[in-house]
């Protein structure tokens, strides 16, 4: 409901840039919503929107050892229609979100678009969003981005790989790239014979034809992921200017794995998306 307190004082106070966190009195009078799990959840929404970091990646995140820094990036872009009955989409809209090589997000930038403006408005987001959270002057670069589904044509996978190639020679920076595709229903699921079934979390399967399953939840130390059989996520390779090999395919299912982790929005660990989609 809109016209409820909770979206208007959100409003109000998002005009005046503030961030909140709301507890509304049913969640504090209501039994089954009060545990440790929600108390660690609200703390966790204040520590984060007072502009802290609650965890990051030990290791971080890269394409090739050499790399002195790494970004991912996760995308969403959804063609918008006038209306149910309509083919054709009239206007853009969507995000890119930057995230360093330890899994820290730095910032976002949100992407709307008429058709006609539709290239230059990508070009744009990527470039602004790496010149802003590039740490430093370098001279190697890794970027990998995720994204989700059909969100992404192929038009705009070419796009993105142009605005990073033609980045790559007008700085200097060597940049190494990944743009993976992932699928978050796949027919298929990971299966152990130890464990009640459950494969570990991070488990892999590389079909060595630019596709890995990949499971970004089940069996953790001694838990296992509460809603029965997990469902594992399909990476696909979309496009790399590296050549593919096992040792590269398993630092692309680390930045899943681990942007998986680094959804700041709760404290269980068993979060199916990463954070960048």
């Amino acid at each position: 409901d809109l016209g409820s307190p909770y979206y208007k004082i959100k409003k109000i106070l998002i005009s005046h840039r503030i961030l909140s966190q709301i507890v509304t009195i049913q969640t504090l009078t209501d039994p089954r919503k009060m545990s440790k799990i929600t108390f660690r959840n609200i703390a966790l929404g204040i520590f984060v929107k007072t502009d802290n970091i609650p965890w990051y990646l030990q290791k971080p995140i890269a394409l090739e050892e050499e790399s002195k820094e790494t970004i991912i990036i996760g995308v969403g872009i959804t063609s918008l229609r006038r209306d149910v009955f309509s083919k054709e989409a009239y206007r853009y809209v969507g995000y890119f979100s930057f995230y360093n090589s330890l899994g820290v997000w730095r910032r976002l930038r949100p992407l709307f678009s008429s058709l006609d403006e539709i290239e230059e408005r990508i070009r744009q987001s990527l470039i602004d969003g790496i010149n802003q959270t590039l740490s430093e002057q370098v001279d190697k670069l890794d970027i990998i981005i995720h994204y989700s589904g059909k969100e992404v044509r192929k038009s705009e996978e070419n796009i993105i790989r142009n605005t990073l190639t033609e980045y790559a020679e007008k700085t200097g920076i060597e940049i190494n790239y990944a743009i993976i595709k992932l699928i978050k229903s796949p027919v298929y699921r990971l299966f152990s014979t130890h464990n009640y079934g459950y494969a570990p979390m991070g488990t892999y399967v590389d079909f060595e034809n630019n596709l890995v399953l990949i499971n970004t939840t089940g069996l953790l130390g001694r838990r296992a992921t509460p809603i029965g059989v997990n469902t594992p996520i399909l990476a696909s390779i979309r496009d790399i200017n590296l050549n593919v090999n096992p040792q590269l395919v398993q630092k692309i299912v680390y930045s899943v794995v681990g942007l998986s982790r680094m959804n700041w929005r709760g404290v269980n660990a068993f979060n199916f998306e990463p954070a960048t989609t």
